[in-house]
């Protein structure tokens, strides 16, 4: 069967011209147009070095290894994980002929299979020659570079504008800790939900700083069944485990033991899961003498966030439901099958203000600088108060994000049913919001603006 081959060779024009010789053969080594430096004429240089690309049978790539004044120069590349030639299909190699021959930008063939960069962010070409070609971004020196594949090849485009690409999937580091964050507002649900000794939701407005001390309750007692790190291998790392417990919880002791008793009936992987990221990603925050402080990864705040995949106690929410705090009310709404939508409705003297919860976000950009905000269309429109729908940055009672200014009367403090035109524009609200995110997600300008998304919502939810 005829395949694409990969020659791998130390001196590539002599290598190009024994194979181009060749009659049962076709060979292609990209080359590209230089000017000398005198810049009175062009000459033919490489444009890949060290790789000549063969269409030919294998048994006659084969038979001519067997000169050993060829193999003394080249070799065939092979698979990684067994002996078999690596090959390349014939769309892939027809498509890469004709971006050697149709463009100037520089190629480089990594010393990594494609495979090996699957924990990378996924990537589209949004435009131009590479539009719709998908690859991965990879780090090198120290810069993005769009990288793509050639049969198992990978191959990264010295050139290409980081900002004509769009993301389509994160690379794993990032969905471990979507994850996290995931399981821990859905332990947040749970723990809102557990009723007092006078059946009201006792722990509706403290959840959140529960769930911590619940979480370093459970590492110190050891009860992590599912996790892979071991406890008792690490103490020596962290002294606060060796403290007794009452030392370390004080007058909250008697309600941890009540809460994780609880947990533990009901939502024990969920809490197990949870230990072993802690112990295995943000194993530093816990390397302390005290009681460890993780408020970067669970922040001590009553607002769930924006967009989450929990709502334990409203499974019947058919347009919204209303949950009253001490300090607002939650406007709880089913975005997807998957997805809830909460908005924070906050009594202000000037109105009833909704909010969506994109605090952490809205605190790094403060410090961004110009240009860079103003590559992200919704949050600058937003920004600068010049959205159509008179949405606009604010921050009230500890939150801040997206927001839309009510009168008082838009709830029925009786029923508290919210008027029909204010859900209009909350729904609209939430919409911009979600553009907002999903702008931010797909786009590769600023890592850590994309990382501080996960604190806004659970896990992405990216609609075309």
């Amino acid at each position: 069967m005829v395949n694409w081959y990969v020659i791998i060779t130390s001196k590539s024009k002599e290598m190009y011209e024994r194979l181009a010789k060749q009659d049962d053969m076709q060979v292609f080594w990209p080359l590209r147009k230089t000017r000398r430096k005198d810049n009175k004429a062009e000459t033919l240089q490489p444009l890949i070095t060290r790789y000549i690309f063969v269409r030919t049978q294998p048994e006659t790539l084969q038979d001519l290894f067997t000169n050993p004044e060829i193999a003394r120069i080249a070799f065939p590349m092979r698979r990684r994980l067994n002996k078999d030639y690596q090959t390349i299909p014939e769309d892939e190699m027809q498509h890469f002929i004709w971006f050697c021959e149709n463009i100037t930008d520089d190629f480089v063939i990594m010393d990594k299979l494609f495979s090996e960069l699957k924990d990378n962010v996924k990537v589209r070409v949004k435009d131009g020659i590479f539009k719709n070609m998908e690859g991965v971004l990879c780090k090198i020196k120290h810069q993005n570079r769009f990288t793509f594949k050639i049969g198992e090849l990978a191959i990264y485009i010295d050139s290409l504008r980081k900002w004509n690409l769009e993301i389509i999937d994160d690379g794993a580091k990032a969905k471990a800790a979507y994850n996290l964050y995931q399981d821990i507002d859905a332990l947040v649900d749970f723990i809102q939900n557990i009723p007092g000794k006078d059946h009201g939701k006792s722990y509706l407005d403290n959840a959140q700083e529960i769930i911590t001390e619940i979480l370093l309750y459970h590492i110190h007692i050891g009860q992590n069944t599912e996790a892979k790190t071991n406890i008792n291998a690490i103490k020596r790392t962290m002294p606060w485990l060796n403290k007794p417990l009452q030392e370390l919880f004080k007058e909250n002791l008697l309600d941890v033991k009540l809460i994780h008793a609880i947990i533990i009936k009901r939502k024990l992987e969920t809490l197990d899961r949870i230990v072993t990221q802690l112990l295995s990603a943000h194993h530093n925050k816990l390397a302390t003498e005290r009681l460890p402080d993780i408020s970067t990864i669970i922040p001590a705040t009553n607002y769930r966030p924006f967009l989450t995949t929990s709502a334990a106690a409203y499974k019947e929410i058919y347009e919204y439901t209303i949950v009253r705090h001490r300090q607002y009310i939650e406007y709880i709404t089913p975005l997807a099958p998957t997805h809830y939508a909460h908005i924070a409705l906050i009594d202000t003297p000037d109105g009833i203000l909704a909010i969506a919860n994109t605090t952490s976000l809205c605190k790094y950009a403060e410090n961004m600088q110009e240009t860079a905000v103003a590559r992200y269309d919704v949050f600058n429109a937003i920004r600068k108060e010049q959205d159509i729908h008179a949405i606009t940055f604010r921050t009230a009672k500890g939150i801040s994000g997206p927001s839309v200014l009510f009168s008082h009367d838009i709830i029925n403090n009786e029923t508290l049913q919210i008027a029909p035109e204010a859900r209009k524009d909350i729904k609209i609200l939430i919409n911009t919001t979600l553009a907002m995110c999903q702008e931010i997600w797909t786009s590769p300008y600023s890592s850590t603006m994309r990382r501080e998304l996960q604190h806004v919502w659970t896990t992405p939810l990216i609609r075309d």
